[in-house]
């Protein structure tokens, strides 16, 4: 595909995705920041997981320091591996909607929308050094109503991030392949149907070798 040639800055981008998010994704395919890309891509790895323990009450059965042990061991490799699969998935059935986007500009697109995901990895340290253990556990106990307060602020919060990734990833994914957003909302949806199929199909898998 045709890209712009006026690449922008990584620092600025962190600013610019919320702006022009269009615009900024443009300048980056001219350049494919490999190693800015990387950071983002261990930053959306580390808040996804914590994330994903925080929503399954983790800290009900495992210690808080363990807990962060696994997610900063972690965060790291799943995010590397969230990225380059997602990234695969969405050129793979964007091309079936006909579209002609390529893994390497794919990976840009995806990258720089998990921008506001970095950006919530940032809050979430706050979050643990708050709340602490409590942070984790589905009734935890707090000295004062300020404590509510903040994780429902946090909470907010992170809807926020979550739906402006939403929409960077919705126009990264029709910006590589040229075509409408609708298109790209639903290669974003077929995708994410194929990553359940083979997470069901894998651990039927296990089990079943396991059994």
């Amino acid at each position: 595909m045709e890209v712009s040639m006026n690449t922008t800055p990584n620092n600025k981008a962190l600013f610019n995705i919320w702006r022009r998010p269009s615009e900024t994704i443009k300048g980056a395919l001219g350049h494919h920041p490999t190693s800015f890309l990387i950071l983002i891509a261990w930053l959306a790895g580390l808040s996804n997981l914590i994330d994903f323990a925080v929503s399954r009450n983790v800290g009900d059965r495992v210690a808080y320091s363990s807990i962060l042990i696994i997610i900063f061991t972690a965060g790291p490799v799943f995010g590397l591996l969230q990225w380059a699969v997602s990234s695969y998935l969405y050129t793979l059935v964007g091309k079936w909607f006909g579209g002609t986007g390529e893994w390497r500009e794919m990976r840009v697109a995806y990258g720089y929308a998990n921008i506001p995901i970095a950006w919530g990895m940032m809050l979430q340290v706050i979050q643990l050094f708050l709340f602490q253990d409590g942070f984790f556990q589905s009734s935890p106990i707090y000295p004062s109503a300020f404590y509510g307060i903040m994780m429902i602020l946090f909470g907010l919060i992170d809807l926020v991030l979550m739906g402006w990734f939403l929409v960077i990833l919705v126009k990264g994914v029709a910006i590589v392949h040229e075509y409408s957003w609708k298109k790209a909302l639903g290669t974003i949806v077929v995708s994410t149907l194929l990553i359940f199929i083979l997470i069901f199909l894998f651990f039927f898998l296990f089990i079943f070798i396991a059994g």
